[in-house]
């Protein structure tokens, strides 16, 4: 794991709490914006968007270099947000694909997450916000 994959993935998580506490209805929007920061930004290679479930519950992360990012975690427990993709037996992957195919796909999907899609389009202006100021201070 590298420090900057750690920072953007706190720094997001935080932002993630800001606008709700208990990370509910986020896990996609999360994995969409961490997504689009790491390959269209910092053009990394090898992110996969990813959904599944955690224990029963649907939920989105992200996978790379054999590590899943999970800004969102903590609405399930307190494990770490960022760990080796095939530890923890809680995650089941379903489907995943390539982050720089599907933004915008996943996007959408984040706005029938919430009731509001202005709401949608305001929580994604936090995170991205949250993300580029960590990118840019590499």
């Amino acid at each position: 794991m590298t420090a900057d994959r750690a920072r953007l993935v706190a720094a997001l998580a935080a932002a993630a709490n800001r606008i709700s506490p208990d990370g509910q209805a986020l896990c996609v929007l999360c994995a969409a914006v961490l997504g689009f920061v790491l390959t269209r930004r910092l053009h990394t290679p090898g992110v996969e968007v990813v959904r599944g479930l955690y224990l029963d519950e649907p939920h989105w992360w992200i996978e790379m270099a054999g590590e899943r990012l999970d800004a969102t975690r903590g609405q399930f427990d307190s494990g770490p947000l960022v760990s080796p993709a095939d530890e923890d037996g809680f995650y089941a992957p379903q489907e995943r694909w390539p982050a720089q195919w599907t933004f915008d796909q996943v996007f959408m999907e984040a706005h029938r997450a919430f009731a509001d899609p202005i709401e949608a389009v305001a929580a994604a202006d936090i995170l991205l916000e949250a993300l580029e100021a960590v990118a840019a201070a590499r």
